[in-house]
């Protein structure tokens, strides 16, 4: 648009070419600053976007909720050593490994166990 006009103005004798040059060296020069507004501006109304949707949470109410009189565990008692408890043995690769010492877990077709624990604590199995 701005060659068309800009033409019919250098050619009806408007504008001198150099005016118009100057206007085309003025205009490019100010692309990147535009770029970057825009780029600025869209950073900005994403963040507040963000914001927006984690005030959302952080003002929701959690839905579980920790009781005032927690009930008992309901862990069955762990056996010791001397009890007929042994090492924990997962075969893995064909040859039984040791886990942690002290225990004898056995687990019913289905059920599934949980080893947790601070790391490098020896709870691989």
């Amino acid at each position: 648009m701005i060659l068309g006009v800009g033409g019919r103005l250098v050619m009806s004798g408007g504008m001198s070419i150099g005016a118009f040059v100057a206007f085309g060296l003025y205009l490019a020069q100010l692309v990147w600053p535009m770029i970057a507004l825009g780029w600025a501006v869209s950073l900005i109304q994403r963040g507040a976007a963000s914001m927006r949707r984690l005030n959302d949470i952080f003002a929701s109410a959690p839905t579980i909720v920790d009781p005032a009189e927690p009930s008992p565990s309901r862990r069955p008692p762990v056996p010791a050593a001397g009890d007929g408890g042994g090492l924990l043995q997962v075969s893995g690769g064909g040859r039984p490994r040791v886990g942690a010492a002290g225990y004898l877990v056995r687990l019913a077709a289905g059920e599934s166990l949980a080893v947790v624990g601070a790391t490098d604590r020896g709870r691989a199995l």
